[in-house]
């Protein structure tokens, strides 16, 4: 997550505030909380995932259309960099909190990298907050590698029937009457 990278080298690991656009994106991910817990709560996970896939959307709309790989090369951008990357990590807090319930491993590595207590939806709503200082990122998950999917789709080769010997031994011709 390159939002981590910036926080880490430009400000000391530490979170900052968050503007006016950010709050907007993190006030849609916050209302999304219970919803996505009713979900879970009626099992109807396929929907619960679908709707957190349509948030991670709206973040990755607000991480295109703010663009920190490029305002980290701006004079005078700290501060939106800041802000920005902040928003970033805050989000990704929120979307690790709705998929805990179905990757409880990711969200333990998620919890020690941002050197925070249990993620529940309840505590969701409390940020992090600025000043609060963030963990070395390290990479939690691989991307899904196209040929690796089309790999697991294919049809297994044909393999040669070989005889089938019951306790190792022929099977002795048929009798007939």
């Amino acid at each position: 997550m390159r939002a981590s990278g910036f926080i880490a080298k430009r400000f000391g690991g530490q979170l900052g505030r968050f503007s006016a656009d950010g709050e907007v994106l993190l006030d849609v991910l916050q209302q999304g909380l219970t919803p996505i817990a009713t979900l879970y709560e009626q099992r109807d996970f396929a929907r619960a995932l679908r709707e957190i896939m349509q948030l991670a959307d709206r973040v990755n709309e607000y991480v295109d259309a703010n663009k920190p790989w490029e305002l980290a090369k701006q004079d005078g951008m700290d501060a939106r960099l800041h802000d920005v990357c902040t928003v970033c990590i805050e989000a990704f807090r929120l979307l690790a909190t709705m998929l805990k319930p179905v990757l409880p491993a990711l969200a333990l590595q998620v919890e020690a990298f941002l050197k925070t207590s249990p993620m529940t939806f309840v505590n969701a709503a409390t940020p992090l907050g600025a000043g609060h200082t963030i963990g070395e990122y390290k990479h939690l998950m691989q991307r899904v590698d196209i040929k690796q999917l089309d790999a697991l789709f294919e049809a297994p080769a044909q393999a040669e029937e070989a005889a089938i010997t019951p306790g190792g031994e022929p099977i002795a011709p048929t009798i007939g009457i």
